[in-house]
């Protein structure tokens, strides 16, 4: 959107933005007579100097926030299959489901709707059943678990 003329001064920002279905390149575009009014208080040493002090605070703030327990959701996944709604109405206690994944093949462990991990389920402490992380998925990889339907196997 253009909202000055081609010839005014100009404060352009440009930020490399990475995600992990996207990266590109994100503009800020700022006329110059719209900070006029603000530019006697971007002093370079009183910028620097707050910069500092608002870093080592955020530093300090950020690792009390990573030290707090903080609820995360996951789930893991031990096998895939389809059936239809009609045989999902008809199934009861004890019957058998066949899934297209084989007994052999780990688990997806998903961190949030994200599949992070891949584990080998086994009953632990106090008989519930658990997941040991036996690799992690890398995120060029993650759509691959998303809708798999083939084996994978842990390398």
């Amino acid at each position: 959107m253009q909202i000055t003329a081609a010839s005014e001064i100009v404060i352009l920002l440009a930020f490399e933005v990475n995600s992990t279905n996207a990266s590109g390149l994100i503009c800020l575009c700022y006329p110059f007579f719209t900070l006029e009014s603000i530019l006697p208080r971007l002093g370079q040493q009183t910028y620097v100097r707050q910069g500092q002090r608002n870093r080592e605070q955020t530093i300090r703030g950020n690792k009390v926030r990573l030290e707090k327990k903080t609820d995360v959701p996951v789930r893991a996944e031990l096998g895939r299959g389809q059936i239809s709604v009609g045989e999902a109405r008809r199934a009861r206690v004890g019957d058998i489901l066949k899934l297209d994944t084989q007994k052999d093949q780990p688990a997806v462990v998903f961190v949030g709707e994200q599949p992070k991990y891949l584990g080998v389920p086994f009953t632990g402490p106090h008989g519930k059943t658990t997941i040991k992380i036996a690799e992690v998925i890398h995120p060029a990889d993650e759509e691959l678990y998303v809708n798999r339907s083939r084996p994978v196997p842990i390398e």
